[in-house]
Formats: structure tokens, C-alpha cells, sequence
């Protein structure tokens, strides 16, 4: 079961968690440690947002991070790295690609290009500069293309916040009504826009507000898809 699956498991690797960051005092091995970073030195290293760096030991199973950009990572943190400042060796239990987006300023959307779609919101946190998202949406057609796209408000936004909102082009593949649910599966990923450059004092906290469209739910799943509840959550920054 790969970090996408435990979406509609209700298990996702909770990332918020990682930005407390650890202490590595006494060198002692920390386990499932959850966090996200630049691939550096040929899938060698994980720049992490929160500055440091892992070397990576060994990694479970087949996967390599050669060809990935971005990651979102479970790991071992075993020791420091000998000889080495703010670097830390790890074993890589479990990881997923995250697709790193430029964000559309509201004065330039295209609606039909963003979508008008809805997607569910289903964590999202500020380190390193970065806003990072986890965002689910219901799929039918595996070879259907959904795309997930972030607005950033360049109309709204000010000196205390910032706006951004989730946007969903599902191209076609969405529900056409209650009962259609069911052919349906919960699908999504990790998404990162590089924020800071919206901030107008880059080493200044300030909050950022997310909204985002979502159907109405129950413990049985979605009742209605014919209505949308409107959500925004809003998180301050380092």
C-alpha cells in the first residue's frame, strides 16, 4: 500500500508532524520519521525543508529517487553523519514523487485550463518556503488526465495574507450524480508551490489562507453530489 492508497484508507503520512523537527542530541535512532525535500547528488540525498540533510543508506524494495525531483519520504533516521554538520543518515522505508506546480495568480486563470472541478483538501503546511498540499479528488477512468492546479490570489492577497485555492480539471470524469459514486475511487498526491516569493518580508511570518470545493459527507461517504461546501483553512508561517 504506497502513500496515494493510504488517502482513501484515511492513513496518509501526516507531514505536519515532521516540521517539529528532531533532536539528534544524543545521536539516538528515531523511527518513521515523515518528511519532504529536493532529491540532490543522484538519488543519493534529500535536501529536507526544514534545512537539513539525510544521506540515504538504503532505500526498501525496488524504488530508486534518481528520476524524482521532489519527495515526500517515511524514514529511519539512524545517526549524524560522521564528520559531517546538519547531516544525518536514514533508511528509506516508503516514498512518493511530489509534483512541484508554479501557482496561477488569479489575474491570469483560465478557468476552463485550471478547472472548475472540486478536490478535497486533506492537509497542507508551510516549511522551507514551500506551501505543500495533500490533495485527494474521485477518479473512474484510470487513463482519464486530472489535473490539480493552485491559484494564488494576486488580487486579494495583502501584507497580513495570502490567498491560494485548489483547482481540479477532471476533464470530464466526475460523478453525474449520487449513485455514480460508487464507481468511483479516492485518488491524489502531494503538490508543493514555492510561496515565499508571494511573502512581501521573506523572513516575516504571515498568514496564508487555502480554500477549496468539496462534496458534503457522512460516515456512509458522499450523500450529494449535486451540492459543494466551500472550505478554507489558514496556517501562519515561520
Amino acid at each position: 500500500m504506497n502513500i496515494i492508497t493510504r488517502i482513501a484508507a484515511g492513513a496518509a503520512l501526516v507531514l505536519g508532524l515532521a516540521s517539529c523537527g528532531f533532536d539528534s542530541s544524543n545521536n539516538a535512532l528515531l523511527y518513521n520519521y515523515t518528511t519532504m525535500g529536493f532529491v540532490k547528488n543522484g538519488g543519493t540525498q534529500i535536501d529536507t525543508d526544514e534545512g537539513t540533510v539525510f544521506n540515504i543508506v538504503d532505500i526498501a524494495g525496488t524504488g530508486k529517487l534518481d528520476t524524482i525531483k521532489r519527495v515526500v519520504v517515511l524514514c529511519d533516521v539512524l545517526r549524524a553523519t560522521e564528520n559531517k554538520t546538519n547531516e544525518y543518515d536514514v533508511n528509506i522505508r516508503d516514498f512518493e514523487r511530489v509534483e512541484l506546480l508554479n501557482a496561477v495568480r488569479t489575474r491570469d486563470l483560465d478557468p476552463e485550463k485550471v478547472g472548475t472541478d472540486i478536490a478535497d483538501l486533506r492537509q497542507c503546511w508551510y516549511e522551507g518556503g514551500y506551501l505543500n498540499f495533500l490533495i485527494a479528488h474521485l477518479e473512474k477512468d484510470s487513463k482519464a488526465i486530472h489535473d490539480i492546479n493552485i491559484e494564488y490570489n494576486d488580487v486579494k492577497s495583502n501584507a497580513d495574507t495570502l490567498y491560494f485555492q485548489v483547482r481540479h480539471n477532471a476533464n470530464g470524469d466526475k460523478p453525474a450524480n449520487g449513485d455514480d459514486v460508487k464507481n468511483f475511487t479516492l485518488k491524489g498526491g502531494y503538490f508543493s508551490v514555492e510561496a515565499r516569493q508571494y511573502k512581501p518580508a521573506p523572513d516575516n511570518p504571515i498568514k496564508i489562507t487555502v480554500e477549496w470545493d468539496w462534496y458534503p459527507t457522512t460516515g456512509a461517504g458522499y450523500t450529494d453530489v449535486s451540492q459543494v461546501m466551500h472550505k478554507k483553512s489558514t496556517l501562519t508561517t515561520k
